[in-house]
């Protein structure tokens, strides 16, 4: 979710004529070696994630798996 909260509020905060996407990109590294140090799960990649579903019999549930894949 907090890559995505982050892009958020990148558009809605950022004046149209303001926007940069390579320098947003630059960015969300940042935030990512953050949520790294902080042991969040989350795809470590903001233009490809890398994930699995799984479906565990036991809880009657779905999981998501999100593996990092720094470049």
């Amino acid at each position: 979710m907090l890559p995505r909260i982050c892009a958020l509020t990148e558009a809605l905060c950022t004046r149209p004529g303001q926007k940069n996407e390579a320098m947003f990109i630059k960015k969300i590294y940042v935030h990512f070696d953050r949520l790294q140090l902080l042991n969040y799960n989350f795809a470590g990649s903001a233009l490809s994630p890398d994930y699995e579903v799984t479906y565990d019999k036991t809880n009657k549930g779905f999981k998501l798996g999100l593996k990092i894949c720094w470049e």
